[in-house]
């Protein structure tokens, strides 16, 4: 890459003159030959693409209420990061479930099933389904956030023996992700 000190009466010098581009990084003035033809995109590409202008719609779209906006803004000043960065990172890096502890359950009611999963910014909900062999839901619902682990307290005991415990982990812009844990 070539580097070039401009005059001065230069330095703020962006957009299209011929065949090249100018424009501003930073403080550095870069410059780039036109792109010529028609670019076509794989699959790939196409849907990262699609994502990446949804990412932008949600920024848009949380900045444009201020409470949240404030919240946002904060969170950008403590990691020392654009908040629109913060907001598309949010959108396109969906949840984990880190480890899901079922010590606590034997498939009985009252018994506790206790979720550790994680977000880049938050995790807003954590649901829990137990299903029998035949892979039918027994019985389902809401984990609750203690001290940054979820906890989901058994409603009865099902007639079938459950087998798998499925965790769906939820994040602000809604993103899914799904985790099964088999009882031994």
């Amino acid at each position: 890459m070539a580097k070039a000190t401009l005059n001065p009466a230069l330095d703020v010098l962006s957009g299209r003159i011929g065949n090249l581009v100018f424009r501003q990084q930073g403080e550095r003035t870069v410059v780039a030959s036109y792109p010529t033809g028609k670019r076509t995109f794989s699959g790939a590409q196409s849907e990262r693409q699609r994502r990446f202008r949804a990412a932008s719609a949600y920024a848009r779209e949380v900045l444009a209420d201020p409470l949240q906006r404030e919240v946002y803004q904060a969170l950008a000043r403590l990691r020392k990061k654009p908040v629109n960065a913060i907001l598309v990172s949010d959108y396109l890096t969906p949840p984990t479930v880190d480890r899901i502890d079922l010590s606590a359950y034997h498939g009985g009611g009252g018994e506790l099933i206790r979720v550790i999963a994680s977000d880049d910014i938050e995790v807003t909900e954590v649901r829990v389904t137990i299903r029998d062999a035949s892979g039918a839901a027994l019985e389902e619902g809401a984990a609750v956030r203690r001290h940054g682990i979820w906890v989901y307290q058994t409603a009865t005991s099902p007639s079938a023996p459950p087998r798998t415990v499925e965790v769906v982990a939820i994040d602000r812009p809604g993103n899914r992700t799904v985790a099964t844990a088999t009882l031994p």
